[in-house]
Formats: C-alpha cells, sequence, structure tokens
C-alpha cells in the first residue's frame, strides 16, 4: 500500500493498468486476481449493497451476453428460420424440439441457463406441489400426437398457401381448416 502512496497511484488504477495491459496478461498476479474474480465480485457485492452501480455494470454485462447468444443462436446460419408459407411437409415432419434445445444449449450456453434457472423450478427445489401442469401437459401426449399423424398435413398446408389465388369458396374452406386445427387443439390442451 505504502508503494502505491508513493507512486501517487490508487489500488483500482493498479488493477486496472495490471488487467487491461498485454504485457501483463502472463504475470501471476493477473492469472492471482482471475483466478479469485468470483470471490472479489462477491465481496465488492457485499461492500456495494447500497451502490447499485455494481450491480447496474453486472447487468449491463449480462444483457450483452444474452443478447449476443440470442443473435447467434437466430441468425439464418444457424439453420432455425421457419418461413410458414414456404414450409414443405417434409421440413415439418423433421423439424426436432431436442435438436434445437441442443443446438441452443450449445450455441447460447448463458442464455440456456438463464432459461433453465427461470423455468425449472424443480431443479431448484422450488416447485410447489399443487402445480400439476407438467403432467397435465404429458399425460395426453401419446393420444395427442397419434390424432396429428392423422391429419394431412400436405392437404393443410396447400390449402392454407394459396398465394393470392385464393376464391370466396377456397376462402371459406380454408377459414374451417384452420378452425378445425385451433378447435383440435383447443380440445387436446383442455
Amino acid at each position: 500500500m505504502q508503494v502505491l502512496e508513493n507512486s501517487g497511484s490508487t489500488v483500482s488504477e493498479f488493477m486496472l493498468s495490471l488487467l487491461s495491459s498485454s504485457q501483463y496478461k502472463d504475470h501471476p498476479f493477473v492469472h492471482d486476481l482471475i483466478t479469485r474474480s468470483a470471490d472479489i465480485f462477491s465481496i465488492l457485492m457485499q461492500r456495494c449493497a447500497d451502490d447499485d452501480r455494481l450491480l447496474k455494470r453486472a447487468t449491463d454485462v449480462l444483457k450483452g451476453v444474452y443478447r449476443a447468444e440470442l443473435r447467434e443462436i437466430t441468425s439464418e446460419e444457424r439453420g432455425w428460420h421457419f418461413g410458414a408459407m414456404g414450409v414443405t411437409t417434409k421440413q415439418l415432419e423433421g423439424f426436432s424440439i431436442d435438436d434445437m434445445a441442443r443446438d441452443m444449449e450449445i450455441c447460447a450456453p448463458e442464455l440456456w441457463r438463464l432459461l433453465g434457472m427461470l423455468l425449472d423450478d424443480e431443479r431448484m427445489g422450488n416447485k410447489p406441489e399443487e402445480d400439476c401442469r407438467d403432467d397435465l401437459l404429458t399425460e395426453g401426449d401419446d393420444e395427442y400426437w397419434n390424432a396429428v399423424d392423422e391429419i394431412d398435413l400436405e392437404g393443410f398446408i396447400a390449402g392454407l398457401t394459396t398465394e393470392g389465388r385464393s376464391s370466396p369458396a377456397s376462402l371459406d374452406k380454408r377459414s374451417c381448416r384452420h378452425a378445425a386445427v385451433v378447435k383440435i387443439v383447443r380440445v387436446c390442451s383442455t
């Protein structure tokens, strides 16, 4: 401390120059600071409990991480873009939510952890006993998907995608099909 005071520097100036200078990237002090960064951050959060600046900065950093990961997983290169008007039956049948989840877990790990924390009450030990929504959602899955398999997807898609060539009769037919699908979904989800 005396050396810093004699040089006219502060501890924060010393740490910032040590961490930001490329010439010190392999210095033992830098490695020690990085190794202990979680502890340092925790102590700073305790010491700065009345000052929102540290929490705001940490939140801003996390928002940036989430935003970057979200951009990555929603980019066209990831292959998860979906155009309802141009979709084929083969594409619909080949879609796998499990594949999408695995891709998200790999390409957006922090966002995946956040979603897991927000949605997975059971793993966090906070699942209320009266919350039985999971049971309701999985109880009739087999019957639902068996019924969905019987739907003529190609005919349904063709009926929805008659681009600009719709007569009033075909519009009415398409409306009926849409209403039927909505009704099926409502019945299956209750």
